[in-house]
């Protein structure tokens, strides 16, 4: 009973919270003080270092970033994480105490990045940050079985077309991936949980999300079909480890992505979480599902990185 209560709880808060960033109404500029302003008392574990780093790729904008190190970690693994944030609003600072958590878990250094956000920059502004990140760590001594990607929301979707460029590329592909609610699919927005779903989701709203990916495409013209991942080749992607609340609109997503990498020979690992939201992970620090799955994504990793 008690660990129903303590769901329900951090259910009403994440709702109490969301009611303030009505994302038709509210200025961007106030969504994201608001996002800061409410994660700015998160605390990161005790045993957790961060220090800021500003990435330099060659011939591209650079990247304002942070290490966040946990004592005792292989400085010879290396997770490169991005935000989440609905394209527009979050920050490396707005997610630190997640990254932290799941750093420590693993025990992993991770480079956690501010990718250029929407509307002030459109596509590909934010794909070429998330790849030029992947490419300034194999630029500095890294080789690509040393690094795992990994990202929530929005982030998540980066995730996956950093995976499909460098496979465009013909480059070698990290050692795993984790997605935590992904966004999957920004061209279409049909999954059947964005109907059954929109009354049980807290954090993300079904009519508001295609808003938000215009937004990031902009003005853009003949859309790439690697925009909806569920929808393209993926083989040849490193093994992946996916994360998804029973109760979010994006459970279509997850589920139909996992399909998809199945389909084309891809090490996925898929798990349904009862009961949770959309990137639950966030309240890691009092809510006992998401110590477990944090745990899970841990475990996830450590597995992928035993020999190294």
């Amino acid at each position: 009973m008690m660990k129903y209560i303590n769901v329900l709880a951090h259910r009403s808060y994440v709702r109490r919270v969301m009611s303030k960033l009505p994302v038709a109404n509210t200025p961007i500029p106030e969504q994201r003080q608001h996002l800061e302003k409410i994660t700015r008392n998160a605390t990161i574990p005790s045993t957790v270092s961060v220090s800021d780093i500003t990435l330099q790729p060659s011939g591209h904008p650079a990247i304002d970033a942070e290490w966040i190190t946990p004592a005792g970690s292989n400085k010879k693994r290396v997770l490169l994480y991005f935000h989440g944030g609905g394209f527009i609003v979050g920050s490396k600072e707005s997610h630190r105490p997640m990254v932290a958590h799941i750093a420590k878990s693993a025990h992993i250094q991770a480079l956690s990045i501010n990718y250029r956000l929407a509307p002030e920059h459109t596509y590909p502004a934010a794909h070429q940050d998330c790849f030029n990140a992947y490419q300034w760590l194999l630029d500095n001594a890294y080789e690509p079985q040393q690094i795992v990607l990994g990202g929530d929301s929005a982030g998540a979707f980066f995730v996956l077309q950093t995976l499909l460029e460098i496979k465009q590329r013909g480059m070698d592909q990290p050692q795993a991936a984790f997605l935590l609610s992904p966004l999957a699919d920004a061209l279409y927005f049909n999954g059947e949980s964005y109907v059954s779903k929109r009354k049980r989701d807290p954090w993300l709203k079904a009519d508001q999300l295609p808003h938000l990916v215009n937004l990031y495409l902009g003005e853009s013209s003949g859309m790439p079909k690697s925009l909806s991942p569920i929808n393209v080749d993926l083989l040849g992607l490193p093994p992946i480890l996916i994360h998804v609340g029973e109760d979010e609109i994006l459970l279509s997503d997850s589920l139909r992505l996992h399909q998809q990498l199945k389909n084309h020979g891809v090490n996925s690992e898929l798990t349904v979480w009862p009961k949770m939201w959309h990137v639950f992970h966030c309240m890691g620090g009092g809510l006992p599902q998401a110590r477990q799955a944090i745990s899970q994504v841990g475990d996830f990793i450590k597995t992928h990185s035993l020999h190294i």
